[in-house]
């Protein structure tokens, strides 16, 4: 079982510093490093204070120079935003310099506004994922690429840059009609937004790519990983000012999957979804609370859905680069230990 941290790069606060936001990432995740975490998922978003990492590849290069063990990862990389044969090149060149701790996630994208400000047509969404991860499987497994799809089209070209072994791939692509079974044909990590949402809702995509991985052929259980807020407190006042943080990124969301075209300023609103839980209900469900709440939460996912690798987004809403490292360090002594000892046993 691995377990890593995530990155939104969220601007709750318009007046925070651009250099300040990517300067906290970084120190996280040499501090991840050193605490002991697995590995370091960058997002990529566009046009708005949800999230201001265009890139995640580029964080991935940026923090391969300043440490040493950790893996790092594009979590994930929108499939249909790219031109995939570029995407491949950086990829494998990520991979490379990274002294190959590159993992690669792949996902579809929801944000209306990301797609018309990149010119790209959202109905042809997932036809474009499916072809440019295509491209990717052909392009990372050999040394040469030909291709002719609806989208892409790309004529026998063979490839400078290639790594002997190619990164890890994970998929957030749970909807695409044929996915679950793609991916257990290809044997690849299966990855779901928790959130705070419970377990047991969680549990029918869990037995979903199950069933995909048993039909494929493979032995055991699927591997599957999931991402969840997560924020160990000092106090019940810090525990409860967590969940606000928590409630600010939720209402965020809610706001883009409404679809929204166009952002004023690059500001997204924030909006109360209906039936909202209290700020108590939000840290009971959540990640959030005492090393003894954090640890019964995680297991009960362990148990639940058997999950093979914890993605926790640490820094949400407006917390504090400090605040995200205090809650990242009394992880890794206080929750961590009791996590990895259980997975273990489970495994």
């Amino acid at each position: 079982m691995q377990i890593g941290i995530f990155h939104l790069f969220p601007q709750r606060d318009p007046a925070k510093p651009l250099q300040q936001v990517f300067d906290e990432a970084r120190d996280q995740v040499v501090l991840a490093e050193q605490k002991g975490y697995d590995f370091a998922w960058f997002a990529e978003h566009h046009f708005s204070n949800f999230s201001l990492c265009p890139s995640p590849l580029m964080m991935v290069a940026w923090c391969a120079g300043q440490t040493k063990r950790i893996r790092l990862g594009a979590g994930v990389a929108v499939l249909p935003l790219y031109n995939p044969m570029r995407l491949l090149d950086e990829v494998t060149w990520a991979n490379i310099v990274s002294g190959g701790r590159m993992v690669l996630g792949v996902g579809t994208g929801n944000q209306l506004h990301e797609f018309r400000g990149l010119g790209i047509a959202p109905e042809v969404t997932y036809e474009r994922f499916g072809e440019a991860l295509d491209i990717l499987d052909i392009g990372l497994n050999g040394k040469a690429v030909e291709y002719a799809g609806k989208h892409f089209n790309v004529p026998a070209t063979h490839l400078s840059l290639h790594a002997e072994t190619p990164p890890d791939i994970w998929v957030a692509g749970a909807r695409i009609p044929g996915m679950a079974e793609r991916i257990a044909a290809r044997g690849y990590v299966p990855f779901v937004a928790g959130g705070w949402m419970p377990a047991q809702t969680l549990l029918p995509a869990r037995q979903a790519y199950q069933a995909a991985w048993t039909a494929a052929g493979r032995a055991g259980e699927t591997p599957f990983g999931i991402q969840r807020t997560v924020y160990v407190s000092a106090n019940e006042a810090d525990r409860l000012a967590a969940a606000e943080h928590a409630r600010h990124t939720h209402r965020m969301i809610h706001s883009l999957k409404g679809k929204l075209a166009r952002l004023p300023d690059a500001i997204v609103p924030e909006l109360p979804s209906p039936d909202e839980p209290s700020l108590e209900q939000i840290a009971d469900m959540a990640v959030i609370g005492d090393a003894d709440h954090c640890v019964h939460r995680m297991l009960e996912d362990l148990e639940t859905l058997k999950v093979t690798h914890f993605s926790l987004n640490m820094q949400f809403g407006g917390l504090t680069g400090e605040q995200v490292k205090a809650s990242m360090t009394r992880f890794a002594e206080q929750v961590m230990p009791r996590v990895r000892a259980a997975g273990a046993s489970i495994s």
